[in-house]
């Protein structure tokens, strides 16, 4: 199981030298990467630490829809300075990514990376012969 916690904050971000104040996942734009393997349990808790009501939406991964983070839709809104806990098997492998289906909470910079890796993939990426290494003589 990967645990984590997620903190939507007011924080002020450097954009290209340009400070600006706005919201983000732990104090960053984008929020910092979660990476897990395929099959694993992701426990993410969410502390809305905003002045507005919050979610976290799961954009691609198949999972139960009261995990889903849709207000209105799949859950209540996360009240500011409440939490809400999400679980779900991370299924497939894929690179998603997470964010708020409220207002324009996306557009202020909270979104952050899912990637879920596949134990099985990949094993001979970089080897010739279809995986098999193959061990060459100097002439």
């Amino acid at each position: 199981m990967r645990e984590v916690d997620l903190a939507a904050v007011a924080a002020v971000v450097d954009i290209g030298g340009v400070a600006v104040p706005t919201w983000t996942f732990g104090g960053r734009i984008p929020g910092a990467e979660i990476r897990v393997k395929r099959g694993e349990v992701v426990r993410a808790r969410f502390d809305n630490r905003l002045s507005a009501p919050s979610s976290v939406h799961w954009h691609g991964p198949a999972l139960r829809a009261d995990m889903d983070g849709v207000p209105g839709s799949t859950q209540m809104p996360v009240a500011p300075g409440s939490g809400f806990t999400y679980e779900f098997t991370a299924a497939h492998a894929g690179t998603y990514w997470f964010h708020p289906h409220v207002g324009v909470q996306l557009d202020r910079g909270l979104y952050a990376p899912l990637v879920v890796e596949d134990p099985d993939d990949g094993a001979g990426y970089d080897l010739e012969g279809g995986g098999r290494a193959r061990r060459q003589e100097p002439p």
